[in-house]
């Protein structure tokens, strides 16, 4: 207990915060949070665009704008 108070009143406001730890290739949590969330929503428009895609070409097939069906 007594090293925890010791730590408090020399930290002050920053004590119970998280530090800014590198994580992985010296990156911190922040930067691993920002990248993943725009592979997260990268991901999500490619798989739109596929199905938006194969519609279209569904579509052609259908009203033969494309060779014989």
């Amino acid at each position: 207990m007594g090293d925890s108070k010791r730590r408090k009143d020399t930290l002050g406001d920053k004590y119970g915060t998280v530090a800014e730890e590198k994580l992985l290739f010296n990156f911190t949590r922040a930067q691993v949070t920002e990248f993943y969330d725009f592979v997260t929503k990268s991901t999500w428009f490619c798989i739109g665009a596929v199905v938006v895609l194969w519609l279209i070409m569904r579509l052609g097939v259908w009203q033969h704008w494309w060779g014989k069906g």
